[in-house]
């Protein structure tokens, strides 16, 4: 009877990283989430400026349409409480709403963390007549901007929703005013 031996022993190998290559890995991911932060934090307050700056003018399309329908509608801020602003700040929320006895409440936006929304004339309420118009005002805007930038007066990631009186709504980036 023959016997085999085997004249290379096949080696038992483990599969998988070692713990030095697990940290050095580790330590790569870090580094990188490190320098991508500032450009993330950066990134979500253009976001949340955006975001703002969309919701009023669809708010104004709204208010718009609907007083064409109903006769008449109101643009109205809220001042939801244990949210302290002063006149013609928007960033606490507002509704759009009917001109009954018992106002109809059309669309509520909830209050905007972090972003300054500012009025250009000071005012709680913006009144669309039959027409659509706004109701003795003329052109209006809205400034808004990160809290942050505003203390120190950048207006970089600023956002202006400019309406004219005849129902032109447009936005500018960068500005604080409508040109």
């Amino acid at each position: 009877m023959k016997k085999f031996v085997l004249e290379h022993p096949v080696e038992c190998r483990e599969h998988g990283f070692t713990m030095i290559e697990l940290l050095v890995v580790i330590t790569i991911a870090a580094v990188l989430a490190a320098l991508a932060l500032p450009s993330f934090d950066s990134m979500v307050k253009r976001w949340r400026v955006r975001s703002a700056a969309e919701n009023v003018v669809s708010a104004i399309y709204l208010a718009r349409s609907e007083a064409a329908r109903l006769g008449g509608v109101k643009f109205v801020r809220e001042t939801p409480q244990g949210c302290a602003i002063g006149n013609g700040q928007w960033q606490c929320g507002w509704r759009v709403e009917s001109m009954e006895a018992t106002p109809q409440v059309l669309q509520q936006a909830e209050p905007s963390k972090g972003i300054l929304i500012k009025r250009s004339q000071n005012g709680n309420e913006i009144t669309f007549n039959q027409y659509g118009q706004p109701s003795g005002l003329g052109a209006y805007s809205f400034v808004i901007i990160p809290v942050a930038d505003d203390q120190k007066n950048d207006k970089s990631r600023a956002m202006v929703v400019c309406a004219s009186s005849g129902g032109r709504v447009r936005t500018l980036t960068g500005v604080d005013a409508c040109s």
